[in-house]
């Protein structure tokens, strides 16, 4: 028979909504050590996790990342399903030293050249990130591997701006490009 107190205990096997984050949370604590044993120059999620660097957000686990891993590791130095989470906003790397909060964009030959379809998702993100650092005295930075694709990302701003005045914002986010690296 259990035990009163043995009753309101979390179900840590995922048969129970509590047991179930637990064992989330441990299968992406897993997952990040894998990536971490395969790229161990990379910082160690036991080291990542929880901290906030000294910016305004903390480091945590996401199931977010599905592309353009490689590229967010390159520039975060973190591995993949591990982001800089501001006000529930994630985003791929904080840069205590600059200040600065980096999306990662490695977007090899995307979005096709003269289609709109995307921008209006990239601008959500944009002004979301925008939101979630402000006040923070964070600036944004979004890194592109291509020239091609950081002056479409400046365009898609532009074209928001252009719309909407009051979306000017946009245009205090740095668009730079920083090669990948390797394959």
């Amino acid at each position: 028979m259990a035990l009163q107190w043995q009753r309101n205990l979390p179900d840590i096997y995922g048969a129970g909504a509590a047991g179930g984050v637990l064992a989330m949370r441990q299968n992406q604590r897993l997952q990040a050590l894998e990536a971490w044993a395969a790229r161990p120059n990379l910082r160690h999620p036991d080291q990542t996790i929880g901290k906030t660097d000294g910016g305004p957000g903390q480091w945590v686990y996401t199931t977010k990342r599905t592309g353009g891993e490689d590229f967010q590791e390159q520039v975060s130095g973190v591995v993949r399903r591990i982001e800089y989470k501001v006000r529930g906003v994630e985003f791929d790397h904080y840069d205590p030293a600059r200040r600065v909060a980096v999306d990662a964009k490695d977007w090899q030959g995307y979005p096709p050249t003269g289609t709109v379809f995307w921008q209006k998702d990239v601008v959500k993100q944009a002004i979301n990130q925008l939101d979630a650092l402000a006040g923070t005295g964070v600036k944004l930075e979004w890194q592109a591997t291509t020239p091609r694709a950081a002056v479409q990302i400046r365009e898609a701003f532009e074209t928001a701006v252009a719309g909407n005045p009051a979306l000017r914002a946009l245009r205090e986010i740095s668009v730079v490009v920083v090669p990948k690296k390797g394959p």
